[in-house]
């Protein structure tokens, strides 16, 4: 297993429950796990980018704003040419600076992505 981790030390349900519920899968109005929860949880070098972007959405669930912006910059260095981690950091950017000179650029790096036009 990458990274060190065995299978005992990996918790696959919880990062799983996660990402149902944030894609509409759940049943439950609340998420399964907090975002602290969730960043707790040792997963695969595999598996910790879809760790950390469920981290940021549950951030900004969660109302903070600011620890989601901060997780999705890494998130978007990761993967560049994710334009959905772009709808998310716009509006972490958007509700935790209001700062429109972040916001543009943000918005400029993916003027091209398809599901542009929700941004």
């Amino acid at each position: 297993m990458p990274s060190g981790l065995s299978k005992k030390e990996t918790n696959w349900g919880v990062l799983q429950s996660a990402l149902a519920w944030l894609e509409g899968d759940g049943d439950s109005p609340n998420p399964p796990v907090s975002a602290d929860g969730l960043a707790r949880e040792r997963v695969p070098e595999a598996a910790a980018w879809n760790r950390d972007f469920a981290v940021a959405r549950l951030h900004l669930i969660e109302g903070d704003s600011v620890a989601a912006t901060r997780l999705l910059q890494d998130v978007a260095a990761r993967d560049p040419e994710s334009g959905r981690v772009s709808y998310y950091a716009c509006w972490a950017e958007l509700l935790s600076s209001g700062s429109k000179a972040q916001l543009e650029n943000r918005l400029h790096e993916y003027e091209d992505w398809e599901g542009a036009w929700t941004l």
